[in-house]
């Protein structure tokens, strides 16, 4: 990086340029690793965000470096458009990694217009002030927008990286004295580096929430593979949930005899499992138990549990997951949370994937249970018969025989399953 700043320097000397500051090189440096981060985790808000970036440092490169080649006014349409352009850019990156959609496609009209007039107002009217105000406003109340959908996206959970950069984002601005000569420009250095560096960060906390996302579903897995009961996969689950979620509590319900029955539960007391322990299936359960997907409500419309014992355990938000078998709902799967909080799709489509491996863990278990239950009552049977009853295979080997034969042959069960009809 110090090689590649340097042989900057030495081209920016030949050429007869200004010399980059120690600002513009710091916004030089954070573009390398915005796209040494583009190479590692490849996300699309992130390109956005790397092209935008890369724009606004053209700006301010051209503000100071490339001004004295560029003759007037055109110094000044150059600053001002690459300026816009990244304005755009930015604010689309931060819509797309919140999901955004509805506000994407008019920022995708807005920014070329207000770009073509930015260029337009240098040329025709530079010394319009009613229409600096407007572009001052127009690009201000993008970067205002984003800020506050990516504020809304990330409601209910304190995340630094996103917080820091919905305050920095809107510190954006184009030079226009004498407004912003008044604050100095080690404030404004420092506004734009954290901006830089807070997307860098939600970056890497996506990452590392997708990790945790990974860790969960093995841990889950794992269980199935070691548990002897449903019950202890269900449970594990239901733990590591709550702490991957960071909710107030989570708990199972399991469909029984035209009920839902509370069978295990994180973060709740013994009080609501007993006084809401059971719930009628009616027709409105029916209907959240067929959703193809996580359902996200408050607890005043919350199904099958109570307000006023939702209220004692301080639960205002619930996520009711169905869990879904092959030919019917085995139950459901529900998330408690102290607050209102914007869930994001990945996380809802976490929660069904989970959803969907209880409900293959409970159908495994209840499968097993079935068999053993038959294979019980198949043997009861067998030995009830009071005549002499073997079974065996191809080759005439004993597979089975009844408690008559073996009291004859006085021999124990181990002693002739095996062994020849002939021999014994």
């Amino acid at each position: 990086m110090s090689a590649s700043l340097w042989s900057i320097w030495n081209t920016v000397a030949r050429l007869g340029l200004a010399r980059p500051t120690v600002a513009e090189l710091a916004l030089l440096i954070l573009l390398g690793a915005a796209l040494l981060t583009l190479r590692a985790f490849r996300e699309n808000y992130l390109k956005v965000w790397v092209l935008g970036w890369a724009a606004f440092v053209t700006s301010r490169l051209a503000e100071h470096c490339f001004a004295a080649k560029i003759p007037a006014p055109f110094d000044l349409v150059a600053i001002q458009t690459t300026f816009l352009l990244a304005v755009g850019l930015l604010a689309g990156a931060v819509l797309l990694y919140t999901r955004g959609r509805d506000l994407i496609v008019p920022l995708m009209v807005i920014t070329p217009i207000l770009v073509g007039f930015g260029g337009a107002r240098v040329l025709l009217w530079p010394d319009s002030l009613p229409l600096r105000v407007a572009l001052e406003v127009s690009y201000r109340i993008i970067l205002l927008t984003a800020s506050v959908a990516l504020l809304r996206a990330r409601r209910g959970r304190w995340e630094s990286s996103a917080w820091l950069l919905a305050l920095f984002l809107p510190l954006l601005h184009l030079s226009w004295s004498p407004f912003t000569d008044g604050v100095p420009e080690a404030a404004f250095l420092a506004a734009e580096i954290a901006l830089g560096m807070s997307m860098l960060l939600v970056a890497f906390d996506e990452s590392r929430t997708r990790t945790r996302r990974l860790y969960a579903v093995q841990a889950i897995t794992n269980s199935m593979v070691s548990a002897q009961q449903y019950g202890n996969v269900v449970q594990s689950a239901l733990e590591e949930l709550k702490r991957l979620t960071r909710v107030r509590a989570a708990w199972f319900r399991l469909v029984e005899g035209g009920h839902l029955v509370a069978t295990h539960a994180v973060g709740l007391s013994s009080e609501f499992l007993r006084d809401a322990g059971f719930a009628e299936i009616n027709d409105d359960i029916q209907k959240l138990l067929a959703q193809p997907g996580p359902q996200i409500t408050t607890r005043d419309n919350a199904g099958p549990e109570p307000e006023a014992c939702l209220a004692i355990e301080k639960i205002r938000q619930l996520v009711m997951v169905p869990v879904m078998g092959n030919k019917s709902p085995i139950g459901l799967l529900l998330l408690g949370g102290s607050g209102s909080r914007q869930w994001t799709p990945e996380e809802l489509e976490f929660l069904q994937a989970c959803a969907k491996q209880l409900a293959i863990s409970v159908e495994n278990f209840r499968l097993l249970e079935q068999n053993l239950r038959s294979q019980r009552q198949w043997i009861n049977t067998f030995d009830s018969i009071h005549d002499i009853i073997l079974a065996h295979d191809a080759d005439y080997r004993i597979i089975k025989a009844n408690q008559v034969l073996l009291e004859q042959l006085g021999q124990a069960a181990a002693d002739v399953v095996g062994s020849s009809c002939e021999s014994t």
